[in-house]
């Protein structure tokens, strides 16, 4: 969760990022962070024993 949140410190405005962990608890922790913040978990899916998630990192990217 940590370096995800650096990685979206270092995005502008409407940039996706795509997150893998193989971390079970993850699952509710990225939908938990994206709720609790201005970012869009645009969408997740598990790939055998790992979970990648997409964020849009918040902000107006047309600024």
């Amino acid at each position: 969760m940590l370096k995800a949140k650096q990685a979206l410190s270092g995005l502008a405005a409407g940039q996706l990022l795509e997150v893998r962990s193989t971390d079970a608890g993850s699952w509710r922790d990225m939908a938990s962070f994206t709720d609790q913040s201005a970012h869009t978990l645009e969408g997740r899916e598990q790939r055998d024993d790992v979970y990648v998630y997409w964020i849009r990192k918040a902000g107006d990217a047309h600024l």
